[in-house]
Parts: C-alpha cells; structure tokens; sequence
C-alpha cells in the first residue's frame, strides 16, 4: 500500500508539473498543417547559428479560431538571421507567423536524442521562420538588457588587445561566458 501510495503521489506531481498536460498549452491552438500566429517571449539569450539564431521561447499567445488566446509552453525558435534577429535580446516579445512542428528523433540509432534533451526542458515543439515572417512587438527592459551590453563591450574591449581570434574566443568563453565565437574543435 505505501508503495501504490507513493507511485500515486509521483504520478500526481509530474502531472502538476508537466505543462504539455495542461488545458492552455500552446499545441491545442495548433493547426496541423497550416502556419499560425504566436506571440512568444525570449527567454534565453539567442545563439548564432550559420543561417540562423535560435533560442528557447515561451509561448504567451496564440491564434485559436481566429481569436488570441492566452497560452503558455515553450518553443524552440530558429529565425533566419538578420540584422533584427542579431538584435533580440532576452524580454523581447515576438510576432511569429510560422508552422509549428514537433521536434523528432534521433536520425541514427544511438545517437544523441536531442528531442529527449528539449523534453527535459519542457520545449516540444520548434519553428522556423524567415525574416518576413516575423516582427519584434516589443524590446524587453531591465537589467538582462543592460547586463548583456556591458557582455558585448566586454568582448568588443578584449578584441582590441590585438592577439589571435582563437585566443580571443577561449579568453572570451572563460572570462564573460561567450561562447559565439569557439570553433568546433574549441568546443570539443
């Protein structure tokens, strides 16, 4: 009896806690075929990709029936990357008009699952979206803005010494925590 007691009151906390579960997540307004509208907001710092920025975003707002409805859920975002794209910080609302897919699985067998990876974070889903397909809606404030100008000075200061771009990315990842710049086989 503890034990059934036990199972039931972890079965009940992980339903509490898993929001792909709840009434308002995001993927009930979803279309499964056609583009929609979501209002997202960017919660973590976008990362440079080569065609890209891609960042993890929650999901405020979507179009459901032709009206907005408030939602919640994450979503894993890749926009084509722009001058406005390079300029997303972390606050920053967004207007997005894409289709939204589901993350798939490994490709090989034993590979790395990078959809098991997102689960943990609770991101199951992913969009693409060109940079006409999108609108910042408004510029977050406070002091994650801030901190990541005084980030991007810092970098720009340590460029000016003058010494090796693969010295200045390591020096940059180890001091300010900017990991843009490492190539592959600094990563490794």
């Amino acid at each position: 009896i503890l034990m059934l007691a036990f199972v039931s009151i972890g079965y009940g906390l992980t339903c509490t806690r898993v929001e792909r579960l709840f009434e308002a997540h995001f993927e009930n307004c979803l279309s499964a075929s056609d583009a929609t509208f979501l209002k997202v907001g960017v919660d973590e710092l976008p990362q440079e990709k080569e065609r890209t920025m891609k960042f993890i975003a929650r999901v405020d707002a979507a179009i459901n029936q032709g009206e907005w409805t408030p939602t919640q859920g994450k979503v894993l975002v890749y926009l084509q990357k722009d001058s406005a794209a390079r300029a997303l910080h972390i606050g920053d609302e967004l207007m997005i008009h894409a289709r939204c897919v589901e993350m798939e699985g490994p490709k090989n067998p034993g590979g790395f699952d990078y959809r098991a990876y997102m689960r943990m974070k609770q991101v199951h889903h992913q969009i693409y979206a060109r940079s006409s397909d999108w609108k910042r809606i408004r510029m977050g404030g406070g002091w994650f803005r801030q901190i990541r100008g005084w980030q991007q000075q810092a970098v720009h200061r340590l460029s000016m010494l003058g010494m090796g771009e693969k010295e200045h990315a390591v020096l940059s990842a180890l001091l300010l925590g900017s990991k843009q710049d490492l190539d592959r086989s600094q990563v490794d």
